[in-house]
């Protein structure tokens, strides 16, 4: 646990200002309108949000994910909350 609080902090309630950087709804809303778009993926039918679905917290509330050609993944989808203020970004998607 002691390794664990030393790599991982609290998440902030606030996602830092990046200088130079504001966010606006011109920049926020195309990147919505992409989470939901499944002409993205390989097999053009599941889209972000299918895995990290809005609905439930960003993930996808089964055991493990479900990708292309139905293929069963190794783990659950990660939330995608907060995704801007993380220093570190995982693989994720399941057309890996």
């Amino acid at each position: 646990m002691r390794t664990a609080k030393q790599i991982f902090h609290p998440i902030p309630s606030v996602i830092p200002a990046v200088k130079d950087n504001s966010v606006t709804y011109e920049e926020v809303e195309p990147g919505k309108m992409l989470s939901f778009d499944p002409r993205l993926s390989a097999s053009e039918i599941i889209s972000c949000d299918t895995c990290h679905n809005l609905g439930t917290d960003g993930v996808d509330a089964v055991p493990t994910s479900v990708g292309h050609g139905w293929k069963v993944g190794l783990r659950r989808a990660p939330a995608v909350y907060n995704g801007p203020s993380l220093e570190r970004e995982a693989s994720c998607c399941a057309d890996e």
